[in-house]
């Protein structure tokens, strides 16, 4: 549970550092970058793009070194829309 908070408040702080740039939308590569800021331990990460134009979102598997998995899929303005551990 405390991981899934962290992920969604990583996201919403990361969400408003982007906004602040003027930039609110993120990649992939960004979303990767989240779920990793959060799970430092991760082994494996695995981001896909679902959808296109407004509802275009980033779902992002990951799996740390102990073997724990998790999904994290992302809005494309960086809010989350669902995290599972």
């Amino acid at each position: 549970m405390k991981k899934c908070l962290g992920i969604v408040l990583g996201a919403a702080i990361w969400g408003a550092l982007l906004y602040v740039q003027g930039t609110p939308v993120i990649d992939e590569q960004i979303a990767e970058d989240v779920v990793r800021s959060v799970h430092p331990d991760t082994a494996f990460c695995e981001t896909e793009r679902i959808g296109a134009g407004d509802t275009e979102s980033f779902h992002v598997a990951y799996v740390t070194a102990d073997m724990h998995q998790g999904e994290v899929t992302f809005a494309k303005d960086g809010h989350v829309l669902l995290a599972e551990e």
